[in-house]
């Protein structure tokens, strides 16, 4: 009973290491994101502490935004509302750190979830390093998304109890499930929860299935899954019950059917081209001013790590008839094919005109962070696949590979000087920007895709070069999984450090700043003290940059 405590207590730590290296000047150097999606919830925050403060009572009105809206109805504010935020805060740790230690706390979920299926410790590590350090979770701590961060890290943890109720059925697994359940969505951000709720039903589906359930034992699992997630809803309803009162008068409920209208629903819908960008990062400029995809406003490419790909491959064969291995499969195609949206609409629309509440959803590509869930797990399966040893039907399948990868390689080494001008040509011109400045944003594109390009090459040469020494029985079991770790790792860091350390030539800058300089910042200055002693009613006039 002590050796898995232990094992999963240094799994922990060491995502805790990880982490605190990644985001070294946010935990030892008071730094912080300073993004218009981090101020703007932080100075209304300030306010309504400031007024909870002084009136003694729950602030349900913010008068800030939009003429003025709900705080908990709008998710505007929800101090207090979060139960695991509430035992953070006794120990005095403020929210950034709390979303770094829920990366920690999704490495963690995964690599418990891993482990249930007896996998390799290092492989259920390296998995779950795969998903705390993917880009998009490391790109909402530092964009303001901290509540799609926290309620994602949720997911492993989700999937693995709903299979140990689906195996026992027990109370006290029920009861975890209830708890989960009510956490994730007391993080208030329901579209990730309602996409850990559509894993949810579509495991159990899969279960029901390969099991080949009667129909008694159908209704009893079913059952069980609902009780424990009805619980976790009423946990949950504190935050809900305002949500729903609001939602009629908001644009995610206002068109006729009850939901956002499709138009803005599908906004940043993800083109099937840009998923280009899961095995070449700055195919489509890296994010800001390069960024020339078809969705807007967009600061990170949907990348989930080239090495964990080449595994995610590696573990859907090799373990192809294991249940979990179909629904993930499954799952991982079924996300897709939403993510589109109207690029694509057959099975967004279905969801969108069938599914409860989807309609109020936008972004359909938000549903990305289920994939590269799904393909971390795969990864996991693959890496363990590498330690238990290669075997001749394996081999046969890497000598396949390895010959079309060096074919490639060839083609496009051969080809490079003429995809270049074809290439240059597609890029849009950059808005309000003169021919200067468009040719050095091109020139940043084109070294995005070249620099993307040489990390895919070597990543995938790597791979496939300690595939071969595994094969060979040069190295063992475990030195590979380590080797094959370490260059999961740096693949992952190398997108991870671009998102949190843009280079200058990169046209992006770090959102990180000082702590003090971002309270100096909303504390006030001598235009808002104008503006308040103003007398009267007045508006301000949006004159825009002068």
């Amino acid at each position: 009973m002590k050796k898995p405590f232990v094992l999963h207590a240094v799994a922990a730590v060491l995502y805790g290491v990880l982490v605190a290296v990644l985001f070294f000047p946010v935990v030892f150097q008071s730094m912080q994101p300073a993004s218009p999606d981090s101020v703007s919830p932080m100075a209304t925050a300030l306010a309504l502490e400031k007024l909870a403060m002084e009136s003694g009572t729950y602030p349900l009105w913010q008068p800030w935004s939009f003429s003025g809206m709900p705080s908990v109805g709008a998710f505007s504010w929800l101090d207090g509302l979060y139960y695991p935020g509430n035992i953070l805060d006794l120990f005095h740790i403020d929210g950034l750190m709390q979303q770094l230690l829920h990366l920690v706390f999704a490495g963690s979920g995964v690599f418990l979830l891993l482990r249930t299926f007896d996998l390799h410790p290092i492989a259920a590590w390296t998995a779950g390093m795969a998903y705390m350090l993917a880009p998009y979770m490391v790109t909402m701590f530092v964009y303001g998304h901290g509540s799609q961060l926290m309620t994602a890290a949720y997911m492993p943890w989700m999937v693995w109890v709903v299979l140990r109720v689906l195996r026992t059925g027990s109370p006290a697994d029920m009861g975890i499930l209830a708890l989960l359940a009510g956490f994730q969505l007391q993080r208030a951000h329901v579209q990730i929860a309602y996409y850990s709720w559509m894993s949810v039903a579509l495991l159990l589906l899969v279960v029901l299935v390969m099991e080949r359930s009667t129909l008694r034992a159908a209704a009893a699992k079913t059952l069980k899954l609902a009780v424990s997630l009805g619980l976790g809803i009423v946990i949950s309803l504190q935050v809900y019950l305002p949500v729903l009162n609001y939602t009629p008068f908001s644009v995610r409920g206002a068109s006729d059917a009850g939901g956002a209208a499709y138009e803005y629903a599908t906004m940043w819908s993800m083109h099937p081209s840009e998923l280009l960008t899961f095995l070449i990062p700055g195919a489509y400029g890296f994010g800001g001013i390069t960024y020339w995809g078809h969705m807007p406003f967009t600061d990170y490419p949907n990348y989930a790590g080239i090495a964990v790909l080449v595994l995610a491959v590696v573990g859907a064969w090799s373990m192809r008839h294991h249940m979990m291995t179909r629904y993930l499969l499954i799952a991982t195609v079924l996300y897709l094919l939403v993510s589109f949206g109207k690029y694509w609409s057959p099975v967004y629309d279905l969801f969108y005109h069938t599914a409860p509440m989807f309609n109020r959803f936008r972004v359909p590509s938000m549903i990305l962070i289920a994939v590269v869930f799904n393909v971390s797990l795969l990864a996991g399966f693959g890496l363990h696949k590498v330690i238990e040893g290669i075997r001749s039907g394996g081999v046969n399948v890497l000598k396949a590979a390895s010959l079309l990868l060096a074919l490639l390689i060839v083609i496009v080494l051969l080809s490079g000087p003429w995809l270049e001008t074809p290439i240059r040509s597609a890029f849009p011109a950059v808005p309000g920007a003169g021919v200067q400045l468009e040719r050095i944003v091109d020139n940043v594109r084109w070294e995005e895709i070249r620099g993307s390009f040489r990390l895919l090459v070597v990543t995938v040469v790597v791979c496939f070069g300690l595939f071969w020494l595994r094969s060979r029985d040069v190295i063992g079991g475990s030195v590979s999984a380590v080797l094959l770790a370490l260059v999961m790792m740096a693949d992952l860091l190398w997108v991870d450090s671009q998102v949190l350390y843009p280079s200058p030539g990169s046209l992006r800058r770090s959102q990180l700043v000082q702590d003090h300089e971002l309270r100096q910042g909303v504390s006030g200055d001598e235009v808002l003290s104008f503006l308040e002693n103003r007398d009267g009613v007045f508006r301000i006039y949006p004159a825009g940059t002068l």
